[in-house]
């Protein structure tokens, strides 16, 4: 699976941050031309049909999180989604035909994509994504289960999952 680890940072940062200004409205909606040309046609039609859904002014409609219906999706993670903002379909339905332009460490291994990380997609984790999306690659995102609570790992708690890697002690 190929999900671009910036594109998910910067998704969050907008998910997440102040819904006002003319400033950050032009930079969303450049960041969501350029999220729309490098996806696939399905995901341009599925993420269409969402946004025209939206009774919430454009650009902010493409990056709040609500609910969203893409049972008719290719494939399973997509299918599953039901709460996140309508521009995540853009980044998991990337149009991959020209490898070139692809970043190798934006690639998940089967166990990631099928694993912790799609959870946090599907249930829309942004802190979770957020820490998995390193400089140089994503970080190993496991479930948090008792054994796995160290000091070297950072908890998100809300949604049962831990990055590796971090200093943080966990409570």
């Amino acid at each position: 699976m190929y999900l671009d680890r910036h594109a998910i940072a910067q998704l969050v940062a907008y998910s997440t941050g102040p819904s006002e200004g003319q400033e950050l409205a032009g930079q969303i909606e450049q960041w969501l031309t350029i999220q729309f040309d490098a996806a696939g046609q399905e995901g341009r039609d599925l993420f269409a049909t969402t946004v025209k859904s939206s009774t919430t002014a454009w650009p902010w409609s493409a990056v709040e999180i609500a609910a969203v219906d893409w049972s008719k999706s290719s494939d399973a993670l997509t299918a599953e989604v039901e709460r996140a903002p309508a521009a995540l379909v853009l980044l998991i339905k990337r149009d991959l035909s020209n490898p070139e332009l692809l970043d190798p460490a934006n690639h998940l291994t089967d166990e990631d994509a099928e694993g912790a990380l799609k959870a946090a997609l599907v249930d829309w984790a942004p802190a979770v994504l957020e820490e998995a999306a390193e400089e140089d690659g994503w970080a190993e995102v496991i479930p948090m289960f008792p054994a796995h609570s160290s000091s070297n790992m950072q908890a998100n708690h809300m949604f049962g999952f831990a990055i590796l890697g971090s200093e943080v002690t966990c409570e």
